[in-house]
């Protein structure tokens, strides 16, 4: 072991997310937005807000991390509604905000904001961009799972999703993860239920934290509880030009994380 792997000498559990972690697709906005302005008067945007996207996910637009209040946007050009995203944007957590921690948040701001998720269509939109994310998704390297299931002979691996089991587990098999986890959840609700699904999957881990990893896309969501209690964290971020969020590592790629996990076993 490394010296830079000293810090993960001593584990017993690790928790990973799914999506934008253990697979990647991070440019979600590519499906998500031409469906959103389907069929609105948004239709003409379509261009100008998926550029947007690509500018929020450079890091030369928004702020990656930080928290965004929705509201009824009645801009008239894209333009407009963009600095008008600027001033959504809250010094922390509110009722209603959204943290902008993955693209699928940024697409959920953008459409929230423009009025087009409600009465249910933000989940049907969800539902549709993960059939075409399904259809284009490739199977992991052979030895990522390989790599996973040795893991799960020396510790407790976790998975924790916030999407549903149906969804969760289709990629999981796709992918050629099912079963590769020591114990699945589904649904969890992170960040708020995070604490609450990991004690049920065994109340251990949050006895002694600092034998706890979580390896996560969305810092908020996935790491900013687990390491404020002690654990320690890997944040998986693509998107090399936005605001560092604070981990005990970041690694941009699946491959990256394959590596590093492999000098655990």
């Amino acid at each position: 072991m490394t010296r830079s792997m000293a810090a993960f000498s001593d584990l017993q559990f690790i928790l990973f997310d799914l999506d934008g972690t253990v697979y990647q697709d991070p440019y979600v906005h590519r499906y998500y937005i031409p469906l959103l302005v389907e069929n609105t008067e948004f239709l003409p945007w379509t261009a100008a807000l998926c550029q947007f996207c690509d500018k929020v996910l450079a890091g030369e637009a928004l702020e990656f991390n930080a928290f965004y209040l929705p509201g009824t946007d009645h801009a008239r050009s894209p333009e407009e509604f963009f600095r008008n995203l600027q001033e959504m944007q809250r010094p922390g957590a509110e009722p209603g905000t959204i943290n902008l921690g993955d693209a699928w948040a940024l697409v959920d701001l953008i459409g929230s904001s423009l009025g087009l998720n409600a009465n249910g269509r933000g989940e049907e939109l969800y539902l549709k961009t993960r059939a075409k994310m399904l259809a284009k998704a490739q199977p992991a390297h052979p030895r990522f799972r390989e790599v996973l299931e040795q893991l799960g002979q020396k510790y407790i691996t976790i998975l924790m999703s916030n999407s549903g089991q149906e969804v969760a587990e289709e990629y999981l098999r796709i992918i050629g993860l099912e079963g590769a986890f020591g114990r699945s959840v589904f649904s969890a609700r992170k960040p708020h239920g995070l604490l609450d699904a990991l004690n049920a999957v065994d109340e251990r881990a949050l006895r002694a934290p600092d034998k706890l990893l979580s390896i996560g896309d969305f810092y908020y969501n996935d790491l900013a509880l687990p390491s404020g209690l002690g654990a320690k964290t890997i944040w998986m971020n693509p998107f090399p030009g936005v605001k560092p969020a604070p981990c005990d590592l970041e690694l941009k790629t699946v491959q990256d994380l394959r590596i590093f996990l492999e000098q655990l076993l």
